[in-house]
């Protein structure tokens, strides 16, 4: 409903968990779309499988339709690997959070 009258075609990609409609800044960066995955995302070669799937496939199609300024909360963290292949998309660690390190407006 309220996606295609925005001017989004959702069937063929699917959606992100979260698809934000107003404004969101996030440690600075505005944000318009946010994914959750409950598993470390490393970036190796051994992971390669499961991260393309999981991640970055998803990562490109997001990007692709509703524009590169993403974040993904990874529940169990993340190598630099991963956040260095899409610089665009805020990759941040859902483990315990401290509120000094993380700036919502």
């Amino acid at each position: 409903g309220s996606l295609k009258l925005k001017g989004y075609e959702t069937k063929s990609i699917g959606t992100p968990d979260c698809l934000l409609v107003d404004d969101l800044s996030i440690n600075g960066r505005a944000i318009r779309w946010i994914e959750f995955k409950s598993f470390y995302a490393s970036g190796l070669r051994e992971n390669s499988y499961f991260t393309k799937k999981a991640v970055a496939n998803q990562v490109e199609r997001y990007q692709a339709e509703f524009g590169k300024s993403g974040a993904v909360i990874m529940k169990n963290g993340f190598s630099k690997r991963i956040s260095q292949k899409y610089p665009s998309t805020l990759f941040l660690d859902g483990g315990h959070l401290h509120s000094d390190n993380v700036y919502i407006s």
